[in-house]
This record gives structure tokens, C-alpha cells and sequence, in this order.
């Protein structure tokens, strides 16, 4: 009976060491951000006292002010409903999404068994667990797939078919005439097999919109979009339109990007944000002018991810990473179910569940699922 207790006392010491930790981490990941922005000034006394009475009332305890002041200085809403990293990652996206089933669902190799109704790039290859096959899932030998793959003429992508958040292990693969250019360098079929060991995928480059194309033509630039599914019905988050950087062939802000906010209308905001919450007028490698652009039907991407969202009841906070086709039609790139970024919505549009946050910190004060 001692030793249950004690061992109960040391499994609830760890979590509580844990959950110190990644709290430690994200609140050291703000203020770097706040540092290297350079404009993040000190939080006014009357901010400071809606945030806290806010935050008392509807969470039961005072919480970080240190999003709240980087999000603030940067896009001129002083909200005091903005969501600090720690309790969105430690809190929130735990109670929306099923984190035990999210890995089987972010293969990009198997969305058409979880899927229906959407379009995505070509799949020229899949390695499944070091398992071989083409993008109809017949198996493949290990020779078949470097004949299959060597066959093709062109620019590829290959990532990890698992994992690969803020563009890790995204790389272009060149082949022409039954040779491999693989990180700028030559390489073998083998070589390139055993950078990623198994979990990968090839895919065709897609061809994008001339609108996105214009603004930065060296990467496949997405719409990240964020759907929440609270009491039965979907409900749009943010969009943001996220476009590459300094010639690199990936979106991501974490790879260089930067990131613009959407406007319901399609049309994109006058300034873009870097990672370190920095504003851009232009695009800091095209000049392309961001306020000058829109999304060409933008509400029928939205409508896309409702009608994707439908098709996954474990999960109602979902992130779609869709490009748009140069006929203007959405094509699912990615998934995003835990570990969603959040820091570049509301740097961009502001509090991330906007009208819905007291019923999300309800949700975290009762303890039941957001059904």
C-alpha cells in the first residue's frame, strides 16, 4: 500500500517536472522571438489588468503576459484573449485532438484511406515502414521502386511521410536521365534511401497559380488554414497565405518564410510576418507588393477543408497546409494535427479562437471534449 502510494507520488512529480519544462521552453521561445523582433515595447498597466481579469474569469488563474505584449506590438490588437503558447500546447490542442491515434492520420502516404474527395500531387513513390510502393499502393521491389523513380525526368519533393513539420526533411530531388541530384549534390538511389532510412514519400512537383507563382516562384507556396470543430459545427480560425524565402524550395516560416493573413475576400493583408514577428510590405526576396494580391477562389478552399475536417471525428483542431492549382483549385499538401503553430496566426489575425476563446477555456475548466 506505501509502495502504490509512493510510486503514485513519483509519477505525479514527474508530470509536474514536465509540465514545468515545456512551460520553461515555450516561454523562452517568446521572448527570443521578442529580442530579435526588436520592436516589442512594455505592456501598459491597463492592458495588464483587462488580461488578468479576463484570464481570472474565464481560466481561474493569472497567466504569462509575454505573448500577449510580442502579438500586441506587432499587429496593433491589444486583445487580452490571446492564447500563450503554453496553454495551447500543454492544455487545448490535448482536449481537441486525440494524440494517440494523430500519427496513423499525418501519413501523407495513406491519406486516401482516411480521405475522400480531394486532390493532391502526384505520388511517384511510398516507403512504408521499408516497404515499397507506387502511389496506387501495388508493392514494389526494392529494384522495381529505384526503376520506377530513375524512369522519371524532372524536378521531385521527397519528405518524411510521417513527419515533416516546419518543411524538416523536405528536399528537391532532381533526376534527369537516370541520375539523381539529391541536396546539391549527386547522388545514388541507395544514398538517398538511406538519408530518410523508411516513412518517406516522392511526389511530383505541383504547378501553382500564377498569382502565388508571381510572388515567390521557387517554392510551392500553401494557404494554411485552421479549422476548429466546437459543438458539432466547423468554424474557420485564420487563414494565412505562406510563401518561401531566400530561394529556398519550402513555405515554411521555420525554413525563412514569412507568412500573410487572408482576408475573407481572398485579398492578402499589406504586410507579410517573418518568424520573428517582423513586417513586410514587399516580399523580401521578389519585391512582389503583398497587398496588391488575392487568392483566386479562396472561398472554395475554405469549403474544401470544411468538407476534409467532416471526414475526421478524433480531431477537431485541424491545420491544412493547400496549395491552389493554376485553374484556382485546392490541393491538400499536409495535415497538421498536433504541434500546430500558432504563434504566426495571431501575430497575423490576432487572437487565435477570436469569439469562440470562452468557450474554449470553458472547455479546459470543465474538463469535457470539444463535441
Amino acid at each position: 500500500m506505501i509502495a502504490q502510494t509512493v510510486m503514485r507520488t513519483v509519477r505525479r512529480s514527474g508530470k509536474t517536472i514536465q509540465t514545468a519544462m515545456k512551460r520553461a521552453k515555450y516561454k523562452n521561445k517568446i521572448a527570443s522571438i521578442a529580442r530579435s523582433n526588436g520592436n516589442v515595447g512594455t505592456i501598459q498597466q491597463e492592458y495588464s489588468q483587462r488580461i488578468d481579469l479576463y484570464w481570472e474569469q474565464h481560466y481561474g488563474s493569472k497567466i504569462k503576459k509575454a505573448w500577449h505584449q510580442a502579438y500586441a506590438s506587432v499587429n496593433g490588437v491589444f486583445d487580452e484573449r490571446y492564447i500563450p503558447e503554453d496553454v495551447y500546447y500543454i492544455e487545448i490542442e490535448p482536449k481537441l485532438n486525440r494524440r494517440e491515434l494523430f500519427k496513423a492520420y499525418v501519413d501523407k502516404s495513406g491519406y486516401e484511406r482516411i480521405l475522400k474527395g480531394y486532390l493532391s500531387p502526384e505520388t511517384i513513390l511510398k516507403n512504408r515502414n521499408g516497404y515499397y510502393a507506387d502511389g496506387s499502393d501495388a508493392p514494389l521491389s526494392l529494384e522495381d521502386a529505384e526503376k520506377r523513380l530513375l524512369a522519371r525526368n524532372g524536378m521531385f519533393f521527397i519528405k518524411p511521410s510521417i513527419e515533416s513539420g516546419g518543411g524538416k526533411g523536405v528536399e528537391a530531388l532532381y533526376i534527369e536521365q537516370g541520375r539523381i541530384r539529391f541536396r546539391d549534390q549527386p547522388a545514388s538511389f541507395s544514398q538517398v534511401a538511406a538519408y530518410y532510412g523508411r516513412d518517406f514519400i516522392v511526389q511530383d512537383k505541383l504547378e501553382q497559380h500564377a498569382v502565388l507563382n508571381g510572388i515567390y516562384p521557387n517554392a510551392i507556396n500553401t494557404l494554411r488554414i485552421l479549422t476548429l470543430r466546437l459543438n458539432g459545427r466547423i468554424h474557420l480560425l485564420s487563414t494565412l497565405a505562406r510563401f518561401g524565402n531566400q530561394g529556398s524550395v519550402v513555405d515554411n516560416q521555420a525554413a525563412g518564410g514569412v507568412s500573410c493573413s487572408v482576408h475573407p475576400d481572398g485579398r492578402l493583408n499589406t504586410y507579410a510576418i517573418d518568424k520573428y514577428g517582423r513586417k513586410h510590405q514587399a516580399h523580401p526576396y521578389t519585391g512582389a507588393v503583398f497587398g496588391e494580391k488575392v487568392i483566386p477562389k479562396y472561398e472554395q478552399a475554405v469549403q474544401h477543408v470544411f468538407d476534409l475536417h467532416a471526414q475526421l471525428p478524433y480531431f477537431d483542431l485541424v491545420s491544412w497546409d493547400i496549395a491552389v492549382d493554376p485553374e484556382a483549385r485546392p490541393v491538400l499538401v499536409e495535415l497538421n494535427l498536433i504541434g500546430q503553430e500558432i504563434n504566426f496566426h495571431q501575430f497575423n489575425n490576432g487572437p487565435l479562437f477570436g469569439d469562440l476563446t470562452d468557450d474554449i477555456l470553458l472547455l479546459l475548466k470543465e474538463g469535457k471534449g470539444a463535441k
